[in-house]
């Protein structure tokens, strides 16, 4: 017999948009909205993959799924987009995904595993003690571990090469794809990330004190943290959007599969870092041209990891960007949506302003811009 609403106390408050009394109860299936639609199954390949703007859910093995969405040109060029350290493929800017998309790619948002609407992987849960101390358990996954998810996928879409773009712990994926499974990978874009090194990349102490706190149980929690986060991780030059990472925020805890245990989620992936080391030597065999991009005021992904992975990828080209910290902020799309097609594209033409990169160690330049710095290792 179905529930009966429970009618509002006379002069009860109307619950906040953040309250969970706004969102379904556990265990009830995913509302479809506009914009988040319930994915639904793939487990053989589809030439088109998906319709414009549909999340699906791809089925690697029995309990091991990734949701991806689509966006772009059905016949156009694989562009897989990993997304960072708890953060659900909603998490890229609709503006990039647009540009992206209208120069003939198509863009495949993935929410890596223990996020959004992707399998939850049932390990114990790392303790902060353990994080710290790298005495993790015998179960935890590594970044290797993520990116064959990410190949066990496109194998299963019939994808078989494509330009990977990935931000912070997906970078860090992107690069373990590019290392581990080359012939998937066209061109490599690997955006405020590090290589694991221990002396390189590393997190400011109040950043790491803000990751070791307990995950938020209710929505309005949730949503408070992340702004809190968003404002300590704003670069210098691209103020926090609190409008926009509100929404994020919302977004994130209504399409998670277990909202409630964020933070046992985000710990895992903590672990997958601590767990996969120094991964220097894998990246040292990857074969595909790559773009590193690091902001200066990152605070989570020290800048110095930027230049670390250029120097550890042979060939690669490094871009710093004055003022950004650890977002993929909204008013920097014009210019990552440059400098990530300049790259991505078939034949490379000389840069707007006239020049290419200087190699990495043989000095740095402005761009007549003023709003990058360029080197080439």
């Amino acid at each position: 017999m179905p529930e009966r609403p429970r009618q509002p106390r006379p002069g009860a408050v109307p619950a906040s948009p953040d309250d969970d009394a706004a969102r379904p109860r556990p265990g009830a299936p995913a509302p479809r909205r506009a914009g988040h639609p319930a994915a639904t199954p793939v487990t053989a390949p589809r030439p088109a993959w998906a319709a414009e703007g549909e999340e699906f859910t791809v089925d690697l093995d029995p309990g091991r799924f990734l949701c991806v969405r689509a966006d772009g040109p059905a016949d156009g060029n694989p562009l897989v987009l990993l997304t960072g350290l708890g953060f659900d493929l909603h998490t890229w800017p609709p503006a990039l995904v647009r540009v992206l998309a209208g120069r003939g790619h198509r863009v495949l948002r993935f929410d890596n595993r223990d996020v959004g609407r992707s399998f939850r992987v049932a390990t114990p849960t790392p303790t902060v003690r353990q994080l710290l101390g790298g005495d993790l358990p015998a179960e935890q996954y590594t970044v290797e571990d993520m990116a064959g998810d990410v190949a066990a996928a496109l194998d299963v879409l019939g994808v078989q090469r494509s330009d990977v773009l990935g931000f912070s712990l997906g970078g860090m994926i992107a690069q373990s794809l590019a290392a581990h499974h080359p012939h998937l990978v066209q061109r490599l874009v690997s955006l405020c990330s590090t290589t694991g090194d221990p002396t390189a990349g590393g997190a400011a102490a109040s950043t790491a004190a803000m990751l070791a706190l307990p995950g938020a149980r209710t929505r309005r929690t949730y949503v408070r943290s992340r702004l809190v986060m968003a404002r300590h991780l704003a670069g210098t030059g691209f103020p926090v959007d609190l409008d926009h990472e509100r929404e994020l925020a919302r977004t994130h805890w209504d399409r998670s599969l277990d909202p409630r245990q964020e933070g046992a989620a985000l710990r895992r992936q903590i672990g997958a870092i601590r767990a996969s080391g120094n991964r220097g030597e894998a990246l040292a065999r990857i074969t595909a041209p790559t773009l590193v991009l690091h902001g200066d005021r990152d605070r989570i992904v020290r800048p110095d990891g930027g230049p670390a992975t250029a120097r550890a990828i042979p060939g690669a080209c490094f871009v710093r960007v004055p003022g950004m910290g650890h977002q993929v902020h909204p008013l920097l799309v014009p210019r990552l949506a440059r400098l990530v097609s300049e790259h991505l594209a078939p034949v490379i033409e000389p840069r707007r302003h006239g020049h290419h990169a200087a190699p990495l160690g043989a000095g740095t330049r402005d761009t007549k811009d003023t709003t990058t710095l360029s080197e080439r290792g």
